[in-house]
């Protein structure tokens, strides 16, 4: 039978998990879903793999534990048809005046073949301009008489008419293009950065009383560290102005898992707050101890 110490640990650990779910869901709502960094989503699968395993644990303790609507993902909405067209009694498909239909089609490409081959288009007799013969003048040979030669008297033959008018197009003015002015190039502007809305711990720290040494790594409001070789830490920002932590102690084959609380303070250095273990190896469920580590 589980102790109440027991039962209240795993509490605990649950609303720790669920408060740390639901700030990486806020965050990742902020961001693009192609462009959700990877400690993200897995921070989002680790709190939900932690939160079932814990809700397990509870539930075969006997203790009633509600699911909430961020303990897992929520399936995808399914696809709704838009509709359907129906013809009811008409359905062409299935009358049986469907050979009529055909047929009637078939006449009427017949027909239309047969006016095609009967009254072709009638070509194209345009008149074309024919050139304008040049006037014959004849002259008439002078008489015998030795007198004053007549003046000879030339003969015009009327020319031909021409029988079409003339096609030539009138010479067209040449057309001026317009020239283009040149844009004027926009001045370019810097784009500024959306500053991230958690604090800024990325860095090497140092505790005063045993030397021991903290390096924290960041990712926008992501932070996985190492304290010396043998303590593995994770945490997520909290709205509240803290991040929570969650360190994994292995000493001697044996693995602790601790919860905590960083704080960044106003002269660059942190304060790790330790508030309760998982009860493994030597450290009791309520251990606790409080530092501040100094940056390097």
């Amino acid at each position: 039978m589980p102790s109440e110490e027991d039962i209240k640990a795993q509490q605990e650990l649950l609303n720790v998990y669920r408060r740390t779910l639901f700030t990486l869901l806020k965050q990742r709502a902020y961001i693009t879903a192609s462009l959700v960094p990877p400690a993200i989503a897995s921070g989002i699968d680790e709190a939900r793999d932690n939160i079932r395993r814990i809700k397990q644990n509870l539930r075969a303790m006997g203790i009633s534990i509600d699911d909430q609507q961020n303990d897992d993902e929520a399936p995808a909405p399914p696809l709704v048809s838009i509709g359907s067209v129906s013809f009811g009694s008409t359905n062409i498909a299935k009358s049986s005046n469907i050979g009529w239909y055909i047929g009637a089609i078939g006449l009427l490409i017949a027909l239309g073949a047969v006016v095609y081959v009967l009254f072709p288009k009638p070509p194209n007799t345009t008149p074309q301009l024919s050139a304008a013969s040049s006037p014959t003048v004849q002259i008439v040979a002078p008489s015998s008489t030795p007198s004053v030669p007549p003046a000879a008297t030339p003969t015009i033959e009327p020319t031909a008419r021409p029988t079409a008018t003339s096609t030539a197009e009138p010479t067209k003015a040449p057309t001026e293009i317009p020239v283009q002015p040149t844009a004027t190039p926009l001045p370019t502007t810097t784009p500024t950065k959306t500053p991230i809305p958690c604090d800024n711990v990325d860095g090497t720290y140092r505790r005063s009383f045993d030397g021991a040494l903290m390096t924290i790594t960041q990712t926008g409001c992501v932070i996985t560290g190492r304290v010396n070789t043998d303590h593995d830490i994770t945490g997520h920002w909290n709205s509240d102005g803290y991040y929570n932590v969650t360190i994994d102690r292995h000493i001697n084959g044996c693995d602790t898992q601790m919860v905590a609380k960083l704080f960044n303070l106003s002269n660059g250095d942190i304060r790790l707050q330790l508030n309760g273990t998982d009860g493994n190896c030597d450290l009791a469920r309520d251990f606790s101890e409080d530092y501040v580590w100094s940056r390097q």
